[in-house]
């Protein structure tokens, strides 16, 4: 998986700094060596964010977790392979749902205020990739309370939302339910959160064997 469901978004600034560099001719190995370093406190909600993600997925067990970082220029993610295709029931998809939202959760939960969710259609960003799901739950999945036999989905999702009310407050309660859901997983989990955050301000990236050995001792923290 991409760095989507646990990607943290707060590189605007950066972003806007490589394309005025990149027109100026300089190369992107010289912009790399100016981008501004993030404070100690960013970087504490960065790894609250990608723990929080990460925690999520082991608790559901969801996909199977290759990589996390509070290290890359976007800020950080977490990559995920799907080696076993589960049923497309819809306490799966609610799963997914709350993992998406686990960031932003454990930001309120842990830290008691939440960073700006930066994105746009295109961009893959957890507010996004979570009201999509939800809008095709409601839309395309049979899951919708009212006429689930019904296919309304359209190409242009977000401006369906904008201009359908209803619907976007029947996906807009969704989105809700999964956040509570998050945070009350995330509560109960806090432990687990606490290790794993620790682990991604001690090594900035976690990968291969180390990141096997800190799963195992995150999974070992969780609680039933």
């Amino acid at each position: 998986m991409s760095p989507g469901p646990g990607h943290y978004r707060d590189g605007t600034v950066w972003a806007a700094r490589r394309d005025m560099v990149a027109i100026m001719g300089e190369s992107e190995s010289v912009v790399a060596d100016r981008r501004p370093r993030p404070s100690e406190a960013l970087l504490q909600r960065i790894a609250v964010h990608e723990a929080s993600h990460a925690v999520a997925r082991l608790v559901f067990d969801l996909d199977t977790i290759t990589e996390i970082s509070i290290d890359a220029p976007c800020g950080g993610y977490v990559l995920a392979e799907t080696e076993v295709y589960e049923e497309n029931t819809r306490p799966y998809f609610e799963a997914h749902l709350c993992m998406m939202l686990a960031g932003r959760a454990g930001e309120e939960e842990f830290l008691r205020s939440v960073g700006a969710n930066i994105g746009d259609v295109a961009s893959n960003s957890d507010h996004q990739s979570a009201t999509k799901l939800a809008y095709d739950m409601e839309t395309a999945m049979g899951f919708a309370e009212d006429m689930p036999l019904l296919y309304r989905r359209r190409s242009d999702w977000a401006q369906h939302l904008a201009t359908d009310p209803h619907l976007a407050a029947r996906v807009n309660a969704r989105l809700e339910r999964a956040y509570r859901m998050a945070r009350k997983l995330l509560s109960k989990q806090s432990a687990a959160v606490a290790y794993l955050r620790e682990q991604l301000l001690t090594h900035g990236t976690l990968k291969g064997p180390t990141l096997r050995m800190v799963l195992e001792e995150t999974r070992k923290l969780i609680s039933p």
